[in-house]
């Protein structure tokens, strides 16, 4: 399973460090997930306009209703890189 570490912490006698992603065993990652130290990381990509774009590809505009298809409420003045975080919550 696909996870980004929120916390820097060790498993399988490896360091994993905040911030970044790592496939690890299913068993393991849901541990760091209940501990909080962990997210599960999904490579999101939506069709839009019978295009698939990865969320860094659309613009401010784009991520804005794709993420009010969510249910997301996104503040008025968040930044792209904001309103991706919030998606990938």
């Amino acid at each position: 399973m696909k996870i980004k570490v929120l916390r820097s912490t060790v498993c399988g006698g490896k360091d994993l460090v905040a911030g970044k992603i790592y496939e690890i065993e299913e068993k393991d990652a849901n541990l760091l997930i209940a501990l909080g130290k962990a997210i599960e990381f999904k490579d999101e990509v939506i069709e839009n306009e019978d295009t698939t774009k990865a969320l860094e590809d659309m613009n401010k505009n784009e991520l804005v209703a794709y993420a009010k298809e969510l249910g997301l409420d996104v503040p008025r003045n968040a930044t792209k890189a904001e309103i991706i975080k919030l998606i990938n919550e």
